[in-house]
């Protein structure tokens, strides 16, 4: 004989819980084959669920072991921030996206930009660099590395870059064309004053390029 004690929540304010006890014969073979298929149910279940656990766990791993596809995600969500005005936001997001696939000059191009909006000049000519470097026949990374020089005070190094973007057909022509002829200006300007002399360039914030890579 074996007693439990089952408590019942009666569900009414103000009442207390109430303890029953109920006296069950553990010797009744209808109450071994209650318990049996009671214990047997939980355990396929407990299998059901360890086994869903596990297929999320190998999902997650996937996905998390895809820099690719991650770095995709980063890279949306960075777009979406500067598109926005949270540069600071995208910044980080790019910088995590370069970090993880840094063979893409996309993402250097666009981390680039970001920094240039920030500010961070000197960054940004060499997120751009690299993005030259690793797609030398794209037009919009020679473009952004030659803003990025001319940020930087170096019109003599923009008017190259600008040059090089023309020679690859850029998709805003007439709008490059209209920025090498103000760099080359410039250019000309440090070439009298000689070696040495940068260039003051005013801040001047573009609207910021989005795209979808090469």
């Amino acid at each position: 004989m074996c007693v439990y004690l089952d408590i019942f929540n009666v569900n009414t304010y103000g009442k207390r819980l109430v303890p029953v006890l109920r006296h069950i014969d553990t010797f009744s073979p209808a109450t071994q084959a209650h318990s049996m298929a009671h214990s047997a149910k939980r355990q396929n279940l407990g299998r059901i669920l360890q086994a869903r656990l596990q297929a999320f766990a190998d999902e997650s791993s996937e996905e998390e072991s895809d820099p690719i596809a991650l770095a995709a995600d980063l890279k949306e969500r960075g777009q979406e921030h500067a598109t926005h005005g949270r540069f600071s936001e995208a910044r980080s997001l790019l910088g995590q996206a370069v970090r993880l696939v840094p063979g893409r000059a996309d993402l250097h191009k666009l981390h680039a930009q970001v920094l240039m909006e920030m500010g961070y000049t000197w960054e940004a000519v060499r997120a751009a660099t690299r993005a030259v470097e690793l797609q030398p026949e794209w037009a919009e990374a020679h473009v952004t590395l030659a803003r990025a020089q001319r940020n930087l005070g170096e019109p003599v190094l923009a008017e190259a870059s600008f040059k090089r973007a023309l020679e690859h057909e850029p998709e805003d022509a007439d709008i490059v064309s209209g920025e090498l002829r103000e760099v080359r200006a410039l250019a000309t300007r440090q070439r009298t004053m000689g070696e040495g002399v940068r260039a003051i360039v005013q801040s001047e914030s573009h609207e910021f390029n989005k795209d979808t890579g090469a």
